[in-house]
């Protein structure tokens, strides 16, 4: 029609000089945002990283966020933890009886837990490898929470 033909790097550079975007994303208040990841990381969701936090209140509490906001969100909330992510040093996670009176914690300190299991046999973890599926090999494991030994394969 105009016959007007411009390159894609200076289309790039008149639209960022422009501040055009290709979303206009509303976000969602900071204060809600923050009640909601300090409500999270009461819970078992504590050992989330920012990535999986922030999709969590995507999908959860339907907030309209960015990642880097909950990033630093994080890192001011759970200082411990977000330094440990960043060395990426696994950590164990806590479990705490819920007919005791004490809260859920999920502690990032690697000296010494607290673990409150009734005894063994009280919690068993159970996970499953599919990758052999297809071969008609699924692999399924079960082992006790407490003492860490392996109940049952199947």
């Amino acid at each position: 029609m105009h016959h007007v033909v411009v390159g894609l790097t200076w289309l790039k550079k008149r639209l960022a000089a422009l501040g055009l975007k290709r979303r206009n994303v509303v976000e969602t208040r900071l204060t809600l945002v923050h009640q909601a990841i300090k409500n999270e990381l009461q819970t078992s969701n504590c050992c989330l990283g920012y990535r999986a936090m922030w999709r969590l209140l995507q999908l959860k509490y339907r907030y309209t966020i960015k990642r880097s906001t909950v990033m630093m969100l994080l890192a001011v909330m759970d200082p411990i933890a977000s330094r440990l992510r960043k060395v990426k040093r696994l950590t164990r996670r806590t479990y705490v009886n819920k007919a005791s009176d004490q809260p859920h914690v999920c502690s990032y300190l690697y000296l010494e837990l607290s673990v409150s299991f009734q005894g063994p046999n009280w919690c068993w973890h159970i996970d499953g490898c599919d990758k052999l599926k297809p071969f008609g090999f699924p692999i399924h494991a079960c082992i006790d929470g407490f003492s860490w030994h392996g109940i049952m394969t199947f």
